[in-house]
Formats: C-alpha cells, sequence, structure tokens
C-alpha cells in the first residue's frame, strides 16, 4: 500500500519541483531587470551618465550550430542508450522508448538547416558590400 502511494506521488513532487524551479528563475530574472531599470532611472533623474548596458552573447549564427549540435548529439545518446539497452536486456518494449530520441535529434537537425540557411544569406566576415 504504501508502495503504491509513493509510486504515484512521484509525478507529482517531480512537477511540484519542476515549477518552483521555473518560478524561482522568473521571479529572479525579474528583481535583477528590475533593479537596472531603477539604476537607470535614477542615473536619469541625477542627470549622470546612463551605465552601459550587459553584454549581450556574440554568437551570433554560430548559436544556431552550437544548438544545433548539442540537440543532435543528446537525441543521439538517448537512442543508443536505450537500443543498446534493449539488446543487453532482450526486451522490445525498449525499443519504442530509444525513438524517443528522435525528438531532440529532430529539433538538431532543424537548428542545423536554420544555420545552413543563414549562413547562405549573410556575408562572409571580412567582406564588405560596395
Amino acid at each position: 500500500m504504501i508502495s503504491q502511494i509513493s509510486d504515484a506521488s512521484l509525478p507529482i513532487v517531480f512537477l511540484i519541483i519542476a515549477c518552483a524551479v521555473t518560478f524561482g528563475a522568473l521571479h529572479f530574472r525579474h528583481r535583477a531587470r528590475a533593479f537596472r531599470h531603477a539604476e537607470r532611472m535614477a542615473a536619469i533623474e541625477k542627470g549622470i551618465e546612463l551605465p552601459p548596458e550587459p553584454v549581450q552573447s556574440t554568437l551570433g549564427t554560430k548559436a544556431h550550430l552550437l544548438g544545433g549540435l548539442i540537440w543532435l548529439f543528446v537525441g543521439m545518446g538517448i537512442s543508443i542508450f536505450f537500443l543498446s539497452l534493449r539488446v543487453s536486456e532482450q526486451d522490445n518494449h525498449l525499443f519504442a522508448v530509444a525513438t524517443l530520441g528522435l525528438i531532440p535529434m529532430g529539433v538538431g537537425i532543424a537548428c542545423l538547416i536554420v544555420y545552413r540557411l543563414e549562413s547562405r544569406t549573410q556575408p562572409p566576415a571580412g567582406v564588405t558590400s560596395r
């Protein structure tokens, strides 16, 4: 009886923890933005030069390449893990679980396609147009 209750409560506990982490992340991001806004407003009111904005990531289109490769290899790792587990355990149900790796692989392939298309439309670095 107790094991059934603990088995049923595991997804609920996981969901509560995931919601708490998400709420915490959003809360602290909002506080950081509110602080930055208050700082800038105080500087404007006093006539002081505004502090520079935080530096954003300079990856540009390479962010799609990096993200695509990460998602692709995570998906491949998931699939390979469950396929090897299927072979060692001789359980055909694990083949269906191994197909879950296709989801991150699809996201990775989509990111790589976006990277490829964006790199075709942008001129190479160092080339100036007249």
